[in-house]
């Protein structure tokens, strides 16, 4: 995998603006490389979410599309122990209510979709 992925990145590389290459960094997660990167630049709540929300992903049950990206809560109501919307302080913001992602969660476009 290792050396498909250089592959395919020297040929992206290519035909994307050099500029945007060059702010493209790649770490490891299994080398703790991943964690002191982000605490160049993430504060702890960050830095928290962003090593959950990795891990999550990883699991089999999200490697066919199944998880519900925009949901902070299960279906019953329970709040989720990760919230994969991101950090509290983002989730509670003015920006985030701006976001795509919140109108899906709020079940606006559902409703809109079922011409409610």
């Amino acid at each position: 995998a290792p050396r498909v992925f250089a592959a395919t990145w020297t040929a992206v590389c290519k035909v994307i603006n050099q500029v945007t290459a060059s702010k493209v960094c790649f770490v490891r997660t299994d080398d703790g490389s991943l964690a002191a990167d982000f605490g160049c630049w993430a504060g702890p709540d960050l830095q928290k979410w962003l090593l959950a929300e990795i891990s999550e992903n990883r699991l089999p049950e999200y490697q066919k599309g199944e998880k519900e990206y925009w949901m902070g809560r299960h279906l019953d109501g329970a709040c989720k122990q990760h919230d994969p919307r991101g950090v509290r302080n983002f989730v509670e913001s003015a920006e985030f209510a701006l976001t795509y992602t919140s109108r899906l969660g709020s079940g606006a476009e559902e409703s809109a979709a079922e011409g409610r």
